[in-house]
């Protein structure tokens, strides 16, 4: 669907007003078919929230590294929903379609939205104005083999809201590749958001691929909910949009929880690409590592905001988190902040942040055994990104990203 191109506000409620400019085009798209009873709540309550809210600005802690400044300047078409492509075996349960599709009271879609905090503006956008939905759905003790592939295909000059709800049962297992590209040259606005539900004993391993078009704005949010001894694997790959943002939270629904997240951020030209991540260890003896690392070029910025936290109720809890970056530019920024915030008294936590540029000693090393600059650069480059791409459980994935790693120094 399109409707005709809305105005860009001006003025001191700029991030208000644009805020409302997003939402009205939302509110179009959902106007054009009937929304069952039991999505209407949310949508209402989504609505009610966002008359308070605004598009954040560098005054707020959460976004004082990363502006949002250049979204204001766009106008967009429409809103519109991508095309999403599944590629799943038939013991998968995957559904995809549009909201006003679905009946009221399908068990499948338990739990969404109860995640989802709105008070975070992006969010509460999205829960007032998704029109489609994805669903992955294990039954207790289900077992899926081959990973369930799901590719989110952006157009430009839209505004999208994509929903994926994953649930994954008690003792079952699933690897899970969410794909983000974009169908055409030119600027658009992703706001997704993923919602993650492990129950007992469940396992998932989850790929998020982020490769959209040097125009683009993409802000997305995932959530996790671990129940008693499940285990969730999260692996992230930012390399695309001319700003970028992943908010990711997983929380310890229930005690001797594991959490294993790995994140690869790949900058250059003028991109903004900014990870947040928040693993809150609410019961005791849960398990946590987090690695993530950036590669940063030309005048790119790349964000790392990491927390750990220990409330008293997550005792014997084992967590650790890491942040890398390599700088190739002595134009290019990154702002690192890792953080554990503990009241726990028996725990053990570490957590650190490393940036540095590629080393002339192992530079002449590599090169007097015959590889000329450019080589040498190259496979220094790869083999920092490889500790990341290798957990990316699907081989010809692996190859592709090792092959397209190509930065100039």
């Amino acid at each position: 669907m399109t409707v005709s191109p809305l105005s860009k506000p001006e003025g001191q409620s700029r991030r208000s007003d644009y805020l409302r400019y997003l939402w009205q085009l939302g509110q179009a798209d959902l106007s054009s078919f009937p929304v069952p009873p039991w999505r209407q709540q949310l949508h209402h309550q989504a609505g009610v929230l966002l008359q308070a809210q605004a598009i954040p600005g560098p005054q707020e802690e959460e976004w004082r590294a990363t502006s949002l400044a250049g979204l204001l300047e766009l106008e967009w078409t429409a809103a519109q929903a991508p095309q999403v492509i599944t590629k799943a075996s038939p013991e998968a349960k995957v559904w995809s379609g549009r909201v006003g599709d679905l009946l009221a009271g399908d068990e499948c879609f338990r739990g969404l939205g109860d995640l989802a905090g709105l008070g975070e503006v992006f969010t509460t956008l999205n829960a007032a104005c998704f029109t489609t939905l994805t669903v992955v759905r294990l039954q207790p003790g289900q077992v899926v083999a081959a990973p369930v592939e799901l590719k989110f295909a952006i157009p430009p000059g839209v505004v999208t809201f994509p929903r994926l709800l994953v649930v994954a049962a008690a003792g079952s297992s699933l690897t899970l590749l969410e794909e983000y590209v974009s169908t055409g040259a030119g600027p658009s606005l992703t706001l997704g958001v993923t919602e993650v539900y492990l129950e007992p004993g469940a396992q998932v391993s989850h790929v998020r691929l982020q490769d959209q078009g040097t125009e683009t704005y993409h802000l997305g949010r995932t959530l996790v909910s671990q129940a008693k001894a499940s285990r969730y694997q999260g692996c992230t790959l930012d390399k695309g949009g001319q700003l970028s943002r992943h908010d990711l939270t997983v929380c310890h629904q229930g005690p001797a929880a594991q959490t294993n997240l790995a994140g690869l951020t790949l900058a250059r030209g003028d991109q903004v690409s900014d990870t947040h991540t928040a693993i809150i260890h609410a019961h005791p003896q849960g398990f946590s590592r987090q690695l993530h690392k950036g590669i940063i070029a030309d005048r790119a910025q790349g964000v790392f905001r990491g927390k750990v936290v220990v409330p008293q109720t997550g005792q014997l809890t084992d967590a650790g988190q890491l942040n890398r970056n390599l700088l190739l530019s002595s134009r290019a920024r990154v702002d690192t902040q890792p953080q554990l915030e503990i009241t726990a008294d028996n725990v053990k936590c570490t957590h650190g942040a490393t940036v540095s540029h590629l080393l002339e000693e192992e530079m002449f090393y590599i090169q007097s055994r015959g590889l000329d600059r450019l080589a040498t650069e190259q496979l220094l480059l790869r083999a920092f990104a490889a500790e990341i791409i290798q957990q990316i459980p699907l081989a010809s994935r692996r190859l592709a990203l090792m092959a397209d790693l190509t930065f100039h120094l």
